[in-house]
């Protein structure tokens, strides 16, 4: 018995680590590739994950609003058909990094989010909505 459980403790251990060592900077894409993207497929769902102030100061256009600060932010997300392709992003990268983390463990297919957040959007000339 004491095998057996040693032996479910390491295989748990290992999942553990090996969730911990995805690399998600292969989820991240540059502004370039985050706009050519927009442009040649719109069955993409795009999800601002700011606050509703950051948002409404000026957001990617058809940018759906989920609020990373959220008490719901993660039941939200579980709510999403995880077939369906999402881009995501942030101000500066940090939250939607952490969400690409989430969506990865909760299955997630198809996603990426913006390398830089809406601070490199902006700097790469992308226009913004208010």
């Amino acid at each position: 018995m004491k095998k057996i459980t040693k032996t479910l403790i390491l295989m748990m251990l290992l999942l553990v680590f090996k969730l911990a060592a995805t690399d998600i900077s292969d989820y991240r894409l540059s502004a370039e590739d985050f706009a050519n993207l927009l442009s040649e497929d719109k069955e993409i769902i795009l999800i601002d994950i700011r606050t509703p102030n950051e948002y409404n100061q000026g957001h990617i256009k058809n940018a759906l609003l989920i609020n990373y600060y959220d008490k719901n932010f993660i039941t939200t997300l579980s709510e999403l058909d995880k077939e369906k392709h999402y881009l995501i992003y942030c101000r500066s990268g940090n939250r939607s990094r952490n969400a690409l983390q989430i969506m990865y463990e909760m299955g997630f297919n198809n996603f990426a989010d913006l390398e830089g957040g809406i601070r490199a959007w902006i700097q790469a000339d992308n226009k913004l909505e208010n």
